[in-house]
C-alpha cells in the first residue's frame, strides 16, 4: 500500500478549505492522478452559521446571587440583583436555658420547739428564685409553647408530712389557673412529679416589683407522735428543673444587641472594555425589603456602600436624606402583628444615579442590625419576641432596562493568523458575508484593525466604520460585505494583535429619546464566506513512502 507525504504549509491551506467547506470536495480525488506543472484556482463557498439571540440570551447567571431579569408592568424588563442579608428568628434571639432550683425545708429554733410541744405545726415558706436569662436581657414574661417542670421532694423526718405548693407566676387558662401542688405522706413516699408546662404562663415580675424572678411558696403541714422530738438537722430537701423552654412569647427588654451584616457585593459586570460613554438612565435603585415581627426598636445602619468603577476605584454612595443613616425600621406595637416594607435609595434621597452613570462593575455593601438601640433599661417599654416571630432583611439593585445612550467599547485580542506566508500565497482573496437581522432599537457602529506587536495598526477589515442600524419597531436588515485580497493578506502578515473598537448607540440617542428592552427584540446572524486559492500541485513536494 502506497501512501503521499504532504507538506505542512499546504496541509494547512487544505485543512483550512476542508474544514470550512467540505461539502464542496468531490469524493473521486486521487493524488496520483494531479498534474504537477498546472496551477489550480479552487473557489469554496459555504454558509457557516446563523444564530439569533434575545435579550435573556445575553445576561449571565450568577450561582450565589439571585439574579434576574422581568417584565414590568409596562412590558419593559428590568434587570435586578437580589440577596438575602440577614435572618433572625426569635428562637434563635432568645435562647432560654434549662432552670435548676435547690432549696432545703427545714424549723427555725421557735418553730421547732413549739412542734416538739404541740405536735403540730403549720408554717409559711416563701422563696424568690432568679430565673437565669440570656446575659443582658430581662425577662417580664413568659407564654410556653413548651417545657416541662420536674420537681423532686424528699425527707428522712421520721414525721407526718405534707406540703401545699404554689407557684403564683404560673397561670394557665389566661391567668385564670394558678399552679399549685398538694404533696402528703412525704415521710414514706419521695415526691417525683412532671409537670407539662405547655399553654402556661410565667409571670417574673415577683408582682411587677423585679425581673427574672420565680417565687414559690410553701405551706409546711407537719405532726409527730408523742414521745418523738424533731432536731435542727430534720429537713426537707426540694429540686425543681425546668427544661426543654419553647415559647410563644417572651416579653421584657433583651438588651443593646448589635448584628454585623459582612459585605455582599452585586457583580454588575460593566465597564470591562469601556472608554467613552454618555448615558441617560430611568431610575436605578437600590432597595431595602424587610420583615419584622420583632416587638422593639430596630435600626439600620450601612457600614459600607459604594461601586468600583471602570477605573477601579471607589465611589462612594452617600445619602442626601438624613433619615437614611441610620434607618429606623418599623416595628410591630402588639404580639401578632407583622410589619413589611421598602427602603428605597435612588437619584432622588442619594447620589446613586450619578454612580451608575460612572458605569460599576460592582456595588459592594454592608451594615449593622442594631436591637433597642437608644433605649434606656431602665424605663423600657417592654419588647417582645413572638415564638414563630423572625426578622429579615433583603438587597435588591434595580436597573429598569430603558435608557438613551452612546456607549464606546475597545477590546485588543492576540491574533497571528497570518503569520504564515506560505499559506497566505495561496490564498487569492477571502470573501465575507455577514447579514444582521436587528431587532433591538440600538444602532452599532463597528471597525476591527490589523496591528503588529507594537499596536502599529496595519490595516483594517472595512473601508469605513460599518454601522449596522436599527429600527424601533421592527428588525432592520443589514448585510457587511467584506474583501481580504492577497495583497492586503500580506501587509497584515505581522498582525499580532486585533483591536476591535465598537460605539453603541440607542435609536434616537441624538433627540434624548430613551428606548426599552422588551422580550420581543431579538438580533439574528447570518456568515458566509468564500475563499479563492491559488495551489500549484508542485508545492506539495509527493514522495512515495513506499509499500
Amino acid at each position: 500500500m502506497k501512501f503521499k507525504k504532504i507538506p505542512g504549509q499546504i496541509a494547512k491551506t487544505l485543512l483550512l478549505a476542508g474544514v470550512l467547506l467540505p461539502s464542496c470536495i468531490g469524493d473521486n480525488f486521487n493524488l496520483d492522478n494531479l498534474d504537477t506543472n498546472s496551477k489550480i484556482p479552487p473557489s469554496y463557498a459555504t454558509h457557516l452559521a446563523h444564530a439569533s439571540l434575545s435579550f435573556k440570551d445575553l445576561i449571565p447567571e450568577n450561582d450565589t446571587i439571585d439574579q434576574f431579569l422581568e417584565l414590568n408592568d409596562e412590558g419593559y424588563f428590568e434587570l435586578y440583583y437580589q440577596k438575602e442579608l440577614y435572618n433572625l428568628t426569635a428562637a434563635e434571639q432568645v435562647v432560654v436555658p434549662d432552670q435548676n432550683f435547690e432549696q432545703s425545708l427545714s424549723l427555725g429554733e421557735t418553730e421547732l420547739a413549739n412542734f416538739n410541744f404541740a405536735l403540730n405545726i403549720e408554717v409559711n415558706r416563701d422563696y424568690d428564685y432568679n430565673f437565669q436569662a440570656p446575659q443582658g436581657m430581662h425577662l417580664d414574661h413568659l407564654m410556653f409553647k413548651s417545657g416541662t417542670m420536674h420537681i423532686v421532694m424528699q425527707s428522712e423526718w421520721a414525721i407526718n408530712i405534707g406540703i401545699g405548693l404554689t407557684l403564683p407566676g404560673f397561670t394557665s387558662n389566661n391567668g385564670a389557673d394558678t399552679l399549685k401542688l398538694d404533696i402528703s405522706d412525704l415521710n414514706n413516699n419521695p415526691y417525683d412529679q412532671t409537670i407539662d408546662l405547655s399553654g402556661y404562663t410565667i409571670d417574673l415580675t415577683n408582682n411587677f416589683s423585679a425581673f427574672n424572678q420565680i417565687a414559690m411558696k410553701y405551706l409546711l403541714s407537719l405532726s409527730q407522735d408523742a414521745g418523738t422530738t424533731s432536731s435542727p438537722d430534720d429537713q426537707i430537701s426540694v429540686s425543681v428543673t425546668i427544661e426543654n423552654i419553647a415559647f410563644d412569647l417572651v416579653q421584657g427588654y433583651f438588651g443593646k444587641i448589635d448584628q454585623v451584616i459582612a459585605d455582599n457585593t452585586f457583580p454588575l459586570g460593566f465597564a470591562n472594555n469601556l472608554f467613552d460613554a454618555e448615558v441617560h438612565l430611568e431610575n436605578p435603585q437600590f432597595n431595602i425589603f424587610y420583615t419584622n415581627s420583632f416587638g422593639l426598636p430596630v435600626q439600620f445602619a450601612f457600614n459600607s456602600l459604594y461601586a468600583i468603577n471602570s477605573d477601579n476605584q471607589q465611589v462612594d454612595i452617600t445619602f442626601s436624606d438624613p433619615d437614611l443613616d441610620p434607618i429606623q425600621l418599623n416595628t410591630p406595637t402588639q404580639p401578632g402583628d407583622s410589619l413589611s416594607d421598602t427602603l428605597s435609595i435612588n437619584g432622588l434621597n442619594s447620589n446613586l444615579f450619578d454612580v451608575i452613570l460612572s458605569f460599576p462593575k460592582s456595588v459592594t455593601f454592608g451594615g449593622t442590625v442594631q436591637l433597642n438601640a437608644g433605649v434606656d433599661s431602665t424605663t423600657y417599654d417592654p419588647n417582645f419576641l413572638p415564638g414563630d416571630g423572625k426578622f429579615d432583611i433583603t438587597a435588591e439593585f434595580r436597573l429598569p432596562l430603558s435608557a438613551s445612550f452612546k456607549i464606546a467599547l475597545q477590546d485588543t485580542i492576540p491574533f497571528a493568523m497570518f503569520n504564515d506566508t506560505l499559506l497566505v500565497n495561496q490564498i487569492d482573496q477571502v470573501e465575507m458575508k455577514i447579514g444582521i437581522d436587528n431587532g433591538f432599537p440600538i444602532d452599532l457602529g463597528l471597525q476591527v484593525y490589523f496591528a503588529d506587536s507594537v499596536n502599529t495598526v496595519l490595516d483594517s477589515l472595512f473601508d469605513q466604520f460599518s454601522i449596522v442600524g436599527s429600527n424601533s419597531n421592527i428588525p432592520t436588515h443589514n448585510d457587511l460585505n467584506i474583501t481580504i485580497t492577497n495583497e492586503q493578506l500580506n501587509n497584515i502578515k505581522p498582525t499580532k494583535f486585533l483591536m476591535v473598537k465598537a460605539v453603541v448607540a440607542s435609536t434616537g440617542f441624538d433627540a434624548g429619546q430613551f428606548v426599552h428592552i422588551t422580550d420581543q427584540y431579538e438580533v439574528g446572524f447570518d456568515f458566509a464566506v468564500k475563499i479563492d486559492l491559488n495551489v500549484n500541485p508542485a508545492d506539495f513536494n509527493i514522495q512515495d513512502s513506499g509499500n
